[in-house]
């Protein structure tokens, strides 16, 4: 019948009046990642190391924090960060662009850090020193970071060497072209030598790289490897491509002939479980979408409401108020079956949608995360008797929001505002008569 389904709505909230800059300067151990509610994964620009263009330097002194506002050379995207606490802890697997020869080293590989945005889930900055803009967002256990690139080779570097945890040690195991899994140790939070765990991430890149490889501090060596021209120095491998482990370890990849102001993105899933848990993390939560932010993971939930091919509507208004009269009959059973009891039901259908498997909790969860309106919640909904409707306002904040990280026009907004093909017209036909 021509109906497609829309279950991306971002709900009017207060998180427009957030300042996620708070807190991150004068030792408030705040930082400006894009992060959810009670979620495992952050994503922090991190750039408290490397270069005495910084006034801090983590290893200097007791520090915290990977992201300080005092400071200006940033080193990448660290990920799993803690905000607010006192004692330094996890900040790992850091992520970086670049440009130019391959160079794990991050006291030279690093860039100033300039134009810096920060919203609630999303974070954006620009990198004079290659001229690369970075953005970042996350959801409960996975990332989305982008990097839009000048024009030319450019580079990416994943550095298992650093971070913002006390503990060292990581390996990582390339699965394919632009395709990573391995695990950062973490730990000692707070003085507790014996509080250590695993960091799991599997990582996947939008372009097939031109070349990739591994890199690793070596130990220094005198007499027996004198003829080691790298010894004491980072060793790049450009020829092995199976996995590696230590402690200073990382991997890269470049990208031959990128266009100007082309993109690459990156996409990390986490587990404290396992890598494969990592990926299938990263697979649940980011299939079919590279937004910058989820209603739901601003603590409200996803309304799933049809909408009607217009042309098709007009000529065939019976068709359309008969599929909506079974419709909510089949919502009526949904408010009236405990989410418990749809489970096997919705699993089976998520397999035949996604080809992914659901456990019964993960299934009850999403039923629970994508509520579905009654015809009388929907028709208040349109309610504009007392100024804007709901769903006009719904919609104004949508088109504001991706107009705010450049995805629509400013031009364009009057009109997504409107938004005059969304009526309830069809609604008020199958409504009970008064």
């Amino acid at each position: 019948m021509h109906l497609l389904a829309l279950a991306t709505f971002l709900a009017a909230s207060l998180t427009d009046f957030v300042n996620p800059f708070i807190g991150t300067t004068n030792f408030g151990a705040t930082n400006p990642g894009a992060v959810v509610p009670n979620g495992m994964m952050s994503v922090t620009p991190f750039n408290v190391t490397g270069s005495d263009m910084n006034t801090w330097d983590k290893d200097s002194r007791w520090w915290s924090t990977p992201y300080t506002s005092d400071n200006k050379y940033f080193t990448g995207f660290s990920h799993v960060n803690l905000s607010g606490v006192g004692c330094p802890e996890a900040g790992v697997v850091l992520t970086m662009p670049t440009k130019g020869p391959v160079n794990p080293d991050l006291h030279f590989y690093g860039s100033e850090i300039a134009e810096e945005v920060a919203r609630p889930g999303y974070y954006k900055a620009s990198l004079p020193g290659y001229g690369i803009k970075v953005e970042a967002s996350a959801t409960k256990r996975s990332s989305i970071e982008r990097y839009t690139f000048p024009a030319g080779e450019g580079n990416i570097l994943i550095n298992l060497g650093e971070g913002l945890t006390n503990e060292t040690g990581a390996w990582v195991r390339r699965l394919g072209p632009g395709e990573y899994e391995g695990m950062r140790f973490a730990g000692t939070f707070c003085y507790n030598s014996q509080a250590v765990f695993p960091i799991y991430f599997y990582i996947r890149v939008s372009k097939k790289p031109d070349k990739e490889g591994f890199w690793k501090k070596q130990r220094p060596m005198t007499a027996e490897a004198s003829w080691d021209s790298d010894q004491g120095k980072y060793k790049i491998y450009n020829k092995y491509d199976k996995e590696i482990a230590g402690d200073d370890i990382g991997c890269w990849m470049s990208f031959a002939d990128l266009g100007e102001g082309e993109v690459v993105c990156l996409e990390m899933g986490i587990s404290f479980v396992s890598p494969e848990n990592a990926k299938m993390n990263l697979e649940a939560e980011q299939k079919g979408f590279k937004a910058a932010a989820l209603s739901n993971n601003c603590g409200v939930s996803q309304p799933v409401l049809i909408v009607a091919d217009r042309a098709y509507a007009a000529k065939y208004p019976q068709r359309i108020e008969a599929f909506l009269k079974m419709y909510f009959r089949a919502v009526g059973m949904l408010h009236a079956t405990p989410p418990e009891q749809l489970a096997t039901d919705y699993i089976r259908f998520f397999k035949e949608w996604t080809g992914l498997e659901l456990t019964p909790d993960q299934a009850v969860r999403d039923i629970k995360a994508h509520p579905v309106f009654t015809l009388s919640e929907q028709l208040a909904l349109f309610d504009a008797r007392q100024g804007k409707s709901k769903l006009q306002t719904w919609l104004g904040d949508i088109a504001a929001f991706y107009e705010s990280i450049g995805a629509l026009r400013p031009a364009d907004l009057p009109r997504l505002e409107r938004m005059n093909a969304v009526t309830d017209v069809y609604l008020k036909a199958i409504s009970p008569k008064p």
